[in-house]
């Protein structure tokens, strides 16, 4: 089997079809473009794809950039049906994960950040509460719209599985008064100057100038530390893995252990 020239605009079709983000569906596009361009017009085999491993091997640096790679190849891989050529990962060391876990901002760090915002960004405070009580991924945040907060849930597919973010009703309610006051009546939450939903990148930068301005650390910030701080509380309340493996999203109960501390 050979790449035809459409198959990865029917590729994006389907993404699309399956409630990705638009930044999320432009990545994968650009990184299979590469593996396109690597293929050319040769047949799909084992030998190219082991090629293709090898090729990533070279040119990213970490397991976790190769790994990021071989997974949207694969996924590729089973959207054409050539499932028996899947590549196989490459070894990650957990405990750098489980270490990287643990630069979770604390409480009283996202109390500062939450008390900066109050009076001054609106959005921003918004924000920082959806992603600290909701356990939310940033990719994600464009399913808070204001049909979701009117339910109480976000509910969308994520990686071909349901997804259900649950909403607090006290944020639903100051959800809901910050789309009346901006005049969203419709669609996303959170919104950009121009009317266009918030993008994944932007959150991260906007979460570091918060942080930079109550005098945490840029590098601590990122939107995966409030999915942490989540984890942590919610364990810390209840002990329960399972549910909170649920909450977060994700497909395995030793991927929920890394988010939370001992």
């Amino acid at each position: 089997m050979h790449l035809s020239p459409g198959c990865l605009t029917k590729y994006e079709d389907v993404c699309r079809a399956n409630g990705q983000s638009e930044d999320t569906i432009r990545v994968k596009i650009r990184n299979l473009q590469i593996f396109a361009n690597f293929c050319a017009k040769q047949e799909l085999t084992h030998g190219l794809i082991h090629n293709w491993r090898a090729y990533i091997a070279e040119k990213y640096a970490t397991p976790h950039s190769r790994n990021n790679m071989i997974c949207k190849t694969n996924v590729f891989l089973d959207f054409l049906g050539l499932a028996e050529l899947r590549i196989a990962y490459f070894q990650v060391d957990r405990r750098k994960l489980y270490l990287k876990a643990r630069s979770a901002i604390t409480i009283d760090e996202f109390k500062a950040m939450l008390e900066y915002t109050e009076k001054t960004d609106a959005k921003a405070n918004l924000l920082l509460r959806v992603l600290a009580t909701t356990g939310i991924r940033s990719g994600e945040i464009h399913h808070i719209t204001v049909e979701a907060v009117a339910v109480g849930s976000a509910s969308f597919i994520h990686h071909k599985k349901p997804r259900k973010v649950l909403l607090p009703l006290g944020l639903c309610k100051m959800l809901s008064n910050y789309a009346q006051d901006q005049g969203i009546t419709a669609g996303p939450v959170f919104i950009s100057r121009r009317g266009n939903p918030i993008h994944q990148r932007g959150i991260g930068v906007y979460l570091k100038n918060i942080a930079e301005n109550v005098g945490i650390e840029r590098d601590k910030i990122n939107p995966t530390a409030f999915r942490i701080l989540f984890a942590n509380v919610y364990y810390q309340k209840y002990g329960d893995l399972s549910g909170l493996t649920d909450l977060l999203g994700v497909t395995k109960l030793d991927m929920t252990v890394l988010y939370v501390q001992e």
